[in-house]
């Protein structure tokens, strides 16, 4: 089952980069399967559409601060005006269902996230894949509270929100396609460390790390036309406790950290996501959960710069299918 949240140009024939995906590991080591040869200096990797910065490493800065990109992210039919529109997802055991009591006793969401007796299938999320450009960061907020109407045997109150931002590079979905597995069953033994296609360790997908950088506070003052002061932002370390009480939460999803998971690979995917619970076996945690969310906000902080959406493709296609792999390229569009 899919896990986001744990918490140049190739040499040789087309038939020769098929064969670059034949599986000969575990994934569960060092040992190293068959992949894409690394480009020579100078060259643009196979596995990068053309209009793709290569190399790339990020860019934090507010430039042009779009609108939000949730549709109904206040559950009251507010929806997105924005190019890219995000909508609610998550595992086979999340649903999100319409609550009173929500900030201003209006209409909320009510997260569930039902026994399952499973390790990583409890995480209500937002794909961003879309809103995936170079060089975008991205400020999300949302309000968070325990659920007063709870069914029995489920927990909210006193337990800790989880909110993780994660991207799988196209270094990992070619590492796990060389062993004929999904992208979302990487999960290498901790200390192991599989190799990827620049012939060192794969950067893991899970938590990116948010920002409370300088430059964001000053970005998002000017654009929001307040104070730095009263900016806040969570920097990932803090506990999210659930209380009776609506709290709030600011965050940054940086480029430059972004950049640093996709490791010049390209992004296969892009998410955020939301649990109760720490994502162990462990008996206490397989219960089920719930609690409300409200106002949920997510802006691009770049909406100048291009959308992208996915940035790898498949080296060992050629014409229409490698071209959808690569994703087509959007421009930024109203802010």
């Amino acid at each position: 089952m899919k896990k986001f949240s744990k918490k140049i140009i190739l040499c040789g024939m087309t038939a020769v980069l098929a064969a670059a995906f034949i599986s000969c590991g575990d994934g569960n080591g060092t040992d190293k399967p068959d992949l894409p040869k690394p480009p020579e200096p100078g060259e643009h990797p196979a596995w990068l559409p053309d209009d793709v910065e290569y190399p790339y490493e990020g860019e934090n800065s507010v430039t042009a601060m779009s609108k939000n990109m949730v549709d109904e992210g206040d559950a009251d039919g507010t929806n997105a005006e924005t190019f890219v529109k995000l909508d609610r997802g998550g595992e086979d055991a999340i649903t999100w269902t319409r609550a009173a009591g929500g900030v201003g006793d209006t209409q909320c969401w009510k997260i569930t996230q039902k026994p399952c007796g499973e390790k990583w299938e409890h995480e209500a999320s937002f794909d961003l894949l879309a809103a995936y450009g170079q060089g975008k960061s991205y400020y999300v907020s949302f309000k968070y509270k325990a659920d007063p109407a709870a069914p029995e045997g489920y927990r909210s109150k006193s337990m800790q929100l989880g909110v993780s931002a994660s991207v799988y590079s196209g270094d990992v979905k070619m590492y796990m396609k060389a062993q004929g597995k999904e992208h979302y069953d990487y999960d290498p033994p901790e200390g192991s460390e599989p190799v990827g296609v620049w012939g060192t360790p794969i950067v893991s997908p899970w938590a990116i790390p948010f920002s409370t950088d300088d430059v964001f506070y000053e970005g998002l003052a000017e654009a929001l036309d307040v104070e730095p002061e009263t900016i806040a932002l969570y920097d990932g370390e803090s506990a999210l406790t659930v209380t009776d009480d609506w709290k709030e939460c600011n965050l940054i999803i940086p480029s430059t950290e972004i950049e640093k998971k996709a490791n010049n690979t390209g992004v296969y995917t892009f998410a955020i996501t939301f649990s109760l619970g720490d994502g162990t076996t462990d008996p206490s945690n397989l219960g089920g959960f719930t609690y409300l969310l409200d106002d949920i906000s997510i802006q691009d902080l770049n909406a100048d710069v291009e959308y992208l959406g996915r940035t790898w493709k498949d080296p060992s296609s050629t014409g229409s299918e490698g071209e959808e792999e690569g994703g087509e390229g959007e421009e930024g569009g109203e802010a």
